[in-house]
């Protein structure tokens, strides 16, 4: 990793919050299965490599917290991020 100059990293995020009832509305008439916090921590923490052939950068998240409930399709913990940046 030194001689291809990679750069390790590692990243935590979290956020907590409710919807007003005015985005709540807008949120949940288009029938769609909006879900909110209502007030639980949403945490994420990862690791990944930057500096892939001097502008690429892959992400490996895990999420913490909220736990899945059980009857969720989509309950995947964790998840492969790509992406690139040009910097000039």
């Amino acid at each position: 990793m030194r001689k291809l100059k990679f750069r390790q990293f590692w990243t935590a995020k979290g956020v907590i919050g409710s919807l007003s009832d005015r985005n709540r509305a807008l949120n949940f008439q288009s029938g769609y299965p909006f879900k909110t916090l209502e007030g639980s921590p949403y945490i994420e923490v990862g690791t990944g490599v930057e500096n892939i052939l001097k502008f690429i950068r892959i992400d490996f998240v895990w999420r913490v917290a909220p736990k899945p409930l059980p009857a969720e399709i989509n309950n995947k913990k964790f998840g492969i991020f790509g992406s690139f940046r040009l910097q000039f």
